[in-house]
């Protein structure tokens, strides 16, 4: 996935839904691979201007109280093994 995912560097945005090895899992990647994309993701700021995106980091939004959270439905606090768990994409420039 790596080396699929350095060679779309600077273009579009990539899922992965049939990984060896995890079964029903998928994966996103390439999400910040353009100064473009990134700045889509804070509403009125489509310049890709670092200045903007970084200001624009640092506002809050307001957080909601919610009843049923699924994503907390397993909570692991003990032994945790992040390379056991996920799929951990590796890429580097060297």
């Amino acid at each position: 996935m790596a080396a699929i995912t350095k060679s779309f560097d600077g273009g579009p945005a990539l899922i992965f839904d049939r990984i060896k090895g995890y079964p029903g899992w998928k994966a996103v990647t390439n999400l910040m691979s353009r100064r473009e994309r990134i700045a889509g993701f804070f509403e009125g700021y489509k310049t890709g201007d670092p200045t903007s995106i970084l200001k624009r980091s640092f506002i809050q939004a307001p957080p909601r109280v919610i009843d049923h959270a699924p994503c907390q439905e397993v909570v692991m606090d003990r032994g945790i093994d992040i390379l056991g768990y996920l799929p951990v994409i590796k890429q580097n420039d060297s």
